[in-house]
């Protein structure tokens, strides 16, 4: 095809090429317009967040209420900083000895964003409200499921076995409590906050319960010397007591 060709061919088509380009060129601003307006939603929603007084100021500072952060978070709805206004919103109340309220704001999270990065601390703050509103034995269960659940993230299965620990320590039953000190004593990262009040609160429940305290046992040694003219003994593996946990 020749330059006159492809010129004739444009004249006749040329109509047609326009309303493409126009429509390619449509599609293409529609994106721009939808990832420009995404990014100053989040923007918007990063700027309503920080405008908040701060949530880690201490007592002397003025803190948000949790009205005021699911304001924010009813406002940005499906951005980063809408999820963090609503799982702090269920803090707040929580601080503020709502723990009814802030039961039903966690749960409601995890309802609503059941694979948000911020789903295990919603679920743990399920548990926390059932243990602060005096329901230790939803608090017990909810924990255990958070501990199966999230089995892999220390940073929520060991303040949840710490707070078993405890919770069962005052339900009197200190051989289920030492069965979680243990597992966090064996935690390997060190100076990890939870394994050392473990490890301390460990020492205060055996003084307390000695009967829990099964050191193992040192084996006798057996002779395996002959009298002369007698066969020699064949050597038996030692009994070993099965060890105990740490």
């Amino acid at each position: 095809m020749d330059f006159y060709q492809v010129a004739d061919w444009f004249h006749k088509n040329q109509k047609r090429i326009v309303t493409i380009a126009l429509g390619i060129f449509a599609i293409g601003a529609v994106i721009a317009i939808v990832v420009w307006h995404n990014n100053k939603v989040e923007s918007d929603a990063n700027d309503a967040l920080m405008a908040l007084p701060t949530l880690f100021g201490g007592p002397n500072y003025p803190h948000p209420t949790a009205s005021a952060l699911q304001n924010v978070a009813k406002e940005y709805p499906g951005t980063p900083a809408g999820e963090q206004a609503e799982i702090l919103a269920a803090n707040v109340l929580f601080t503020d000895g709502k723990y009814a309220d802030a039961q039903a704001a966690f749960q409601k999270f995890t309802a609503d964003h059941p694979n948000s990065p911020l789903a295990p601390q919603a679920n743990l703050g399920v548990a926390a409200s059932m243990e602060g509103a005096g329901k230790a034995t939803d608090a017990i269960a909810k924990y255990q499921d958070v501990v199966t659940r999230y089995s892999t993230d220390p940073f929520i299965t060991n303040p949840a076995k710490l707070t078993l620990a405890r919770l069962f320590e005052e339900q009197n039953k200190p051989d289920q409590a030492l069965k979680y000190y243990d597992e966090l004593m064996r935690v390997q990262a060190q100076n990890d906050p939870w394994a050392g009040e473990a490890r301390e609160r460990r020492e205060f429940l055996l003084a307390k319960h000695p009967e829990l305290n099964k050191p193992a046992v040192t084996p006798t040694a057996t002779s395996t010397m002959t009298q002369p003219g007698q066969p020699a003994a064949q050597p038996k593996p030692l009994d070993l007591p099965p060890a105990t946990k740490k």
